[in-house]
């Protein structure tokens, strides 16, 4: 394999699919040593993760912290590792930072959303989605959240206002109406 890291990258993915671990992890190493990226962290820290390697993940990915501790993705995968980990603190902490810098990025607010939903903490992940939907009242990957986890804890009514809602800026869209009907 020539020494190009994005080919470095899909040999470890092709390792990985024959079982090959370690020596997918190497090439994913490998990656990073010939362009040390964000990119190129983030598919180590992905490697790790699918081998479910977390102490090596959890000493990586801080060392990138360090280096790209403003790369999205990253700071992402980070907050996932310390959900995996219980260390809930950091895991809050980082999605409060991602938020802070990216109000207009719904998907935070969704993985921020369902890291609450997996503890049960419906009310903050509830919270949390009404919060994205005044910053980005026209999405509906918002709304359809909103009204997962209403549903989830039987509160129909309101997860018919949260459509309603969402029918000013759509109202032609006929997955709305179906959501509100289902939940009837």
């Amino acid at each position: 394999v020539p020494e190009i890291p994005a080919l470095r990258n899909e040999f470890a993915d092709f390792l990985f699919s024959k079982g090959e671990q370690e020596a997918a992890l190497d090439e994913l190493r490998l990656a990073f040593s010939l362009e040390p990226s964000a990119k190129n962290a983030l598919a180590f820290l992905n490697g790790l993760f699918r081998v479910k390697k977390w102490d090596m993940a959890m000493k990586s990915g801080e060392g990138y912290l360090l280096q790209f501790g403003h790369d999205v993705p990253l700071l992402k995968q980070m907050a996932l590792l310390y959900e995996k980990l219980d260390n809930t603190d950091k895991a809050i902490s980082i999605y409060r930072h991602l938020i802070a810098d990216n109000p207009e990025d719904f998907s935070i607010y969704l993985s921020f959303a369902g890291f609450y939903r997996n503890r049960g903490q419906y009310s903050e992940a509830i919270s949390l989605m009404a919060e994205a939907i005044q910053h980005m009242p026209e999405n509906e990957s918002l709304y359809y959240a909103l009204d997962e986890l209403y549903y989830a804890v039987h509160k129909n009514k309101e997860a018919i206002n949260s459509l309603e809602a969402l029918l000013q800026y759509r109202p032609d869209d006929a997955e709305i109406y179906y959501r509100i009907a289902s939940n009837y």
